[in-house]
């Protein structure tokens, strides 16, 4: 936090705060938490261990949970956000150690914690990788809240031949909590105890699963080398449109099956037929568009780092020692990355249009941040249809919005989805309309040596500004001098002193701008950095088009009907 006071927080003090902490939620003091958060979030520490910091804000993420399980007046509520980014910052400053079993036992909590508020937030996709991740560590109650997860799923899809697949999952996970109760906190083992609601589900399914008929040994035929190569590739990254692919991998996955559900219109013979499929055929176009972007991905990433193209040999590159690599693998990059992020965009116009949120006047302005989120002081309000909706996709794409911008008089979120690397709109942005560099790993550490070296001649062009300065305040005081003792020569020739001194000042303050200028001019990411965001953006898009069209199926499900429907068959090429 920028001009917040930085004071070192040992491991002594640390236990004495966790303690407190601990205190305070257990005994529901609701207001003395608030009064710790406003407080502890104005300061900064540091501390003797990466753990250390890791527990530390961890410690207030919980807090922070505490607040919003109490209140939960509004689904937006930053309360809520504060508690996911806090578990984010957590989950980012633990060191990945194998041998300490205490560094583990810690991440797993984080994982569970931050997959559980992000669950409340609506997106039940996004926080499967970390409940599976906190599942092979071992964490009990990681395998009851993906348990719990799986059948909201279930519940949600339109397509019932996929929910069997999640109600096995939940099942499975269930069946390993069971094993795991000695491991459980006695207030926790209630979730999984005689009575309980997933106890009660257990002996459902055991009753049901008879009936249900699971295609597991499906193969997809005619397909080859390179295409199985691709479609290997893309289970093995999560990336089908397709919600299976979040628990199985196989051929069973390996298609695009995402679509619209069904939903009522009403008969009217102003519209032609193009007209009439226009959502179905947008929606279509979506995810043509996410393929796409998605095989660029794919191909960039086979593509080694120094091998040149020649579409761009026909005239000779600039040697900027930036270690920048213009060449087909870091393009393709750069246009997935576009096409991707044009997505989010594009999904806003969609729900505008389907939601009917505003005027078809308003399409010039429709993106994603002005359909969603209206900023009233230091809140972010989402659009003031949406403000009471119980639609939990809609929660999610509206949080997801949170992640990739910078709203203003809005604590920045996106900051912490991958702490330190470049957010995804300050890419966009320098890619669209600045400079952006993609550079290798090794010249990116060479451009931070290359920078720092230049640091101290920046701090001597500054000291010497503030020796002129105090010169020129001498200067005053002698122009002030003479003016009182009437000696004109001599106030002349200080006027002149403080002139020469003024230029002196200001031929350094032009370095200075020049030096702020052009150091700020393009944003240099490394390959390593830019190929995790570029996947990171992926996974979101993903999710996203998964919560537009499960939002449409919520919408379409509290619908009352109110005469005769026709199916319409969707035409299929």
């Amino acid at each position: 936090m920028e001009g917040a006071e930085q004071v070192l927080m040992d491991s002594d003090s640390l236990a004495l705060f966790t303690a407190r902490a601990d205190e305070l939620i257990d005994s529901k003091d609701h207001r003395a938490i608030q009064s710790i958060c406003d407080k502890f979030k104005e300061s900064e520490f540091v501390f003797e261990s990466s753990f250390d910091e890791s527990l530390y804000f961890y410690t207030i993420g919980n807090l922070y949970s505490e607040v919003y399980d109490n209140t939960r007046s509004d689904w937006f509520s930053d309360d809520l956000s504060m508690a996911v980014l806090y578990y984010r910052k957590a989950l980012y400053a633990i060191d990945e150690d194998p041998w300490n079993s205490e560094a583990i036992a810690l991440k797993s909590c984080i994982e569970t914690n931050i997959a559980n508020y992000l669950s409340r937030q609506g997106r039940v996709f996004c926080v499967i990788p970390f409940y599976d991740s906190a599942i092979k560590k071992g964490n009990p109650i990681a395998f009851v809240s993906k348990a719990n997860n799986e059948i909201f799923i279930a519940n949600s899809l339109y397509d019932k031949g996929h929910s069997i697949y999640h109600l096995r999952c939940a099942y499975s996970n269930i069946l390993e909590a069971d094993k795991l109760q000695h491991l459980m906190h006695p207030s926790q083992r209630e979730s999984v105890s005689e009575g309980s609601l997933l106890k009660n589900f257990s002996k459902w399914y055991q009753d049901k699963s008879g009936d249900f008929d699971f295609n597991d040994k499906f193969e997809l035929g005619g397909i080859d080398g390179k295409e199985r190569e691709y479609l290997n590739w893309v289970d093995g990254e999560k990336l089908f449109l397709n919600d299976l692919n979040d628990i199985l991998s196989g051929d069973l996955v390996k298609q695009d099956v995402l679509s619209l559900p069904s939903f009522v219109a009403s008969i009217n013979q102003t519209l032609s037929l193009s007209e009439g499929l226009a959502y179905h055929g947008n929606f279509d176009e979506l995810k043509n568009d996410f393929c796409y972007a998605r095989y660029l991905l794919f191909v960039g990433l086979s593509i080694p780092e120094d091998v040149d193209h020649f579409y761009n040999s026909t005239y000779r590159h600039v040697e900027d020692f930036s270690y920048s690599i213009n060449n087909l693998k870091t393009s393709h990059y750069k246009n997935s990355f576009r096409i991707f992020y044009s997505l989010l965009d594009k999904i806003a116009y969609f729900i505008h249009r389907f939601f009917d949120l505003g005027s078809i006047d308003n399409d010039g302005r429709v993106s994603f941040i002005n359909i969603f989120v209206k900023t009233s002081g230091k809140a972010a309000k989402p659009n003031k249809a949406l403000e009471n909706s119980k639609n939990h996709f809609i929660h999610a794409l509206f949080f997801i919005l949170k992640d990739i911008r910078e709203l203003k008089s809005y604590t920045n979120i996106s900051k912490w989805v991958d702490p330190d690397v470049a957010s995804y709109d300050e890419i966009r942005n320098a890619m669209e309309h600045r400079s952006l560099k993609i550079v290798d790993d090794f010249g990116k550490e060479s451009v931070r040596r290359d920078y720092r070296l230049h640091e101290h001649e920046v701090e001597k062009v500054k000291e010497e500004i503030r020796l002129l300065q105090c010169e020129i305040e001498e200067m005053f005081s002698k122009i002030r001098e003479a003016k009182q003792s009437g000696d004109v020569n001599k106030r002349e020739e200080a006027e002149a002193d403080k002139l020469a001194l003024e230029s002196q000042v200001s031929v350094l303050q032009e370095k200075l701008y020049e030096k702020e200028k052009l150091s700020s001019h393009s944003l240099l990411v490394s390959m390593t950095e830019f190929e995790r965001r570029l996947k990171g953006l992926a996974k979101l898009c993903r999710n996203s088009l998964m919560y537009l069209s499960l939002a449409i199926e919520y919408e379409e499900s509290q619908k009352e009907s109110d005469g005769l429907v026709l199916p319409r068959e969707v035409p299929l090429k």
